[in-house]
This record gives structure tokens, C-alpha cells and sequence, in this order.
């Protein structure tokens, strides 16, 4: 077991001063993926299923959509190695930042969503991206043409 401390400020009307948030995780690897979904849970405008509800506390593979499985690396460990958002219809100005940091996804698929900004070219740095859907989103930009590139 890992624990995570957050620390967070507010001055909102309903108080002001410091949060600590303490969470206990099974492994180091569910704890780097935390902090990652929790920002782009943050960046999320729309979500008419509500499926971002489930995105709290310590049990990331819990969470509607998020898949965890043994990683290729490390067969007694436990590790976010699937996404699955297809038709949540979630609405975000950009998926940079959140793929592109989860360093054991093999899978992510996001069909039929509302998902806008450009596609990184940064996800072909993740060592097990095995499978990726972006279709029927309002992506703009080119495709970055390097993630098509298959490593034999």
C-alpha cells in the first residue's frame, strides 16, 4: 500500500485555507495515475452520463471507464492499462496531458465523444499504446501521422 497526500487552497465563500487529502493506494504505479485523471476530470465541460462521478477516491480501477489489469512488465502488480470512453459524449478542450501521461495504457478508446483540440504526437512514447480510437470526436489539426508508424 502507497499513500498519496494532496495539499489544496481555497478561498471560495465556503472556506478558506488548506485541505490535505490522504488517500491510500495499492502501488506506486496507481498512484502516478491519480493526480493525471483527477486534472482531466478537472478539464472536463460536459458529461451528461454523469460517468466522472466515480472518479473519486483511492480505487482508480474502479472508476467507469478505467481498466486495470497486470502490465506487461510486471505480472504480480496491478496497473491503469485501459480506457474505455466510448459514447460517454464527454466534452474536454484537449486529451494532451491525460493519454500521454498514463505510462501503462495499452488501450484508449474515446468513440463518440465530444473531444476537441489536436492529437499529441507524444502517446508514441508510451511503451505499450497498443490500440487507440478517436474516431467521432471534433478533433482539429492533422493526425499526427507518427503514432501510425508500426515498430517491428
Amino acid at each position: 500500500m502507497v499513500q498519496y497526500s494532496q495539499f489544496m487552497m481555497s478561498n471560495n465563500l465556503e472556506w478558506s485555507g488548506w485541505l490535505v487529502e490522504s488517500l491510500v493506494f495499492a502501488n506506486q504505479r496507481l498512484v502516478v495515475v491519480y493526480p493525471v485523471i483527477q486534472k482531466f476530470e478537472s478539464l472536463v465541460t460536459s458529461d451528461p452520463l454523469g460517468v466522472a462521478n466515480s472518479w473519486v477516491g483511492s480505487d482508480v480501477c474502479s472508476y467507469i471507464g478505467f481498466h486495470c489489469d497486470n502490465p506487461p512488465d510486471n505480472n504480480s502488480t496491478i496497473a491503469l492499462i485501459s480506457i474505455d470512453f466510448n459514447g460517454f459524449q464527454l466534452s474536454a478542450p484537449t486529451l494532451n496531458g491525460f493519454i500521454d501521461k498514463l505510462p501503462d495504457i495499452a488501450f484508449f478508446h474515446a468513440n463518440s465523444n465530444n473531444s476537441i483540440g489536436t492529437i499529441t504526437s507524444q502517446i508514441t512514447k508510451l511503451p505499450y499504446i497498443y490500440e487507440l480510437d478517436f474516431s467521432h470526436n471534433k478533433f482539429s489539426g492533422p493526425f499526427p501521422i507518427v503514432v501510425l508508424v508500426v515498430n517491428t
